[in-house]
């Protein structure tokens, strides 16, 4: 009876939770000081050239540390952006890097910065995991992978 339950229940339970805990934590396990969550890629319409990547870096450690770089296979360009305002207007701009300082968490989302994808060699579909390689000053990469998501509001939430 017991061997039936654990066979029947228990171990279908604890390889899916194992699994669920593989998917979820993948991302978010710092990698010397350094964690990623909400990695996420914009969906966009067949045949669009380029895309945005966001996700929030948590520097866990006691010194400040720079995305430098990131890279993807799905794309021949991958930049660091942020939008800026000047004179009323508002524009992309090319980051060379992006601090993190000691201790804090910066967010790259919607309308600030993001990771800009450009020129796509393939059509991303929803649900796809988008490999990124984030290069840091510390001379550490972080690879992540990014599920396409459909929409992102202005406020970085998902909303579909």
């Amino acid at each position: 009876m017991f061997r039936k339950w654990l066979s029947g229940v228990y171990l279908p339970v604890m390889a899916f939770t194992y699994v669920m805990f593989l998917a979820a934590g993948a991302n978010a396990a710092p990698v010397e000081n350094i964690q990623i969550t909400e990695p996420r890629v914009r969906a966009m319409p067949p045949g669009s050239p380029n895309t945005a990547a966001y996700l929030t870096i948590k520097n866990l450690g006691k010194s400040d540390i720079a995305l430098v770089k990131a890279d993807s296979p799905v794309a021949e360009s991958v930049m660091l952006h942020d939008n800026v305002k000047k004179n009323g207007k508002m524009s992309m701009v090319h980051q060379h890097s992006v601090t993190i300082p000691a201790g804090k968490r910066v967010k790259f989302k919607p309308g600030g910065l993001h990771i800009m994808i450009m020129g796509l060699n393939k059509n991303l579909t929803i649900g796809e995991m988008v490999p990124l390689e984030l290069h840091f000053s510390n001379g550490k990469v972080l690879n992540v992978k990014a599920p396409v998501k459909k929409q992102v509001t202005e406020k970085g939430n998902l909303s579909g």
